[in-house]
């Protein structure tokens, strides 16, 4: 009998908030039995070359992902796209217009730090991050490793975190807008880790936006909360998708292999973003039949 197939769709590397670099993530996968992976990093597809070619040399399939940061109402909601053209204008401004706003609000939080009497330096964090994403995550490191956290929790629960003395909110995309965008490259959308309290007339608006898919396999999620979101999946007809959201910190609940997500999944949300596809290329076809 054919040994069972499983994904993880929700990994992060050091291109935004994770510990490893794209090949080393998917080497990890391959050592756990994975056989799919995506990396989703915040707002940009940077590792997503790397890791196709760790996957084709260890035999697992890496699909295009990225877990985008939308606001609604002054609150956080981050969407998951997969299966979308990495190089899709679409994509592209996702990436370089969150990228601007990262950075400028980088800028406002160490400063709200040295308020605060933390000496920290805007241009220290950018060599300690490098090319990575200018994420909160990368920030609460860089304090621990200059001494100004004795943790990366304590650094979220006491300075930056979204009610810390430090923290400074995006402008960002609306989860409509992204929704929109992912599909216009050809993609799927999953709403990533909604928990289980989320809110049926929100989640109806997503769908109406044209939302694919909801991430009920996380490691945040209880027993009961998978079983509402499982639920509200088939009563919205949205697929499932699930991940670790594993960032390469040691141990944990949201380690590497925590989620084991069958690939019927992946086969089922693939299916959508193709169907996706196809309605988009023929609306453009009636767009250039009109012009």
């Amino acid at each position: 009998m054919e040994n069972p197939r499983f994904a993880d769709l929700h990994l992060h590397t050091r291109h935004s908030d994770g510990a490893h670099a794209p090949g080393k993530v998917v080497e990890l996968a391959a050592g756990l039995g994975f056989t799919c992976v995506a990396i989703t990093d915040h707002d940009t597809v940077a590792g997503y070359e790397q890791a196709a070619q760790a996957g084709d040399a260890l035999g697992v399939r890496v699909i295009t992902g990225m877990e985008v940061s939308t606001s609604l109402h002054g609150e956080t909601v981050h969407i998951l796209g997969y299966f979308f053209d990495p190089g899709h204008e679409s994509i592209l401004r996702i990436v370089d217009e969150n990228q601007k706003v990262r950075l400028s609000r980088m800028e406002r939080m160490v400063g709200k730090l040295n308020t605060l009497g933390i000496p920290a330096r805007f241009d220290e964090v950018m060599e300690f991050t490098g090319k990575r994403g200018v994420g909160r995550m990368a920030l609460a490191r860089y304090l621990v490793a200059k001494g100004m956290s004795v943790s990366v929790e304590r650094a979220f629960t006491s300075l930056i975190g979204d009610h810390g003395p430090a923290f400074e909110p995006m402008e960002r995309f609306t989860p409509d807008q992204a929704i929109g965008l992912i599909a216009s490259a050809g993609g799927a959308s999953s709403l990533a880790h909604p928990g289980g309290g989320l809110d049926e007339g929100e989640l109806a608006g997503y769908v109406e936006a044209g939302l694919d898919a909801i991430e009920v396999y996380n490691p945040c999620h209880d027993d009961a909360a998978r079983a509402r979101l499982y639920a509200l999946a088939r009563r919205f007809g949205l697929a499932v998708t699930g991940g670790s959201d594993c960032h390469g910190e040691p141990g944990g609940a949201q380690a590497l292999g925590a989620v084991r997500l069958p690939y019927g999944r992946v086969e089922e949300l693939q299916q959508r973003a193709a169907a996706a596809g196809a309605w988009r290329r023929g609306r453009e076809d009636q767009d250039d039949e009109a012009a």
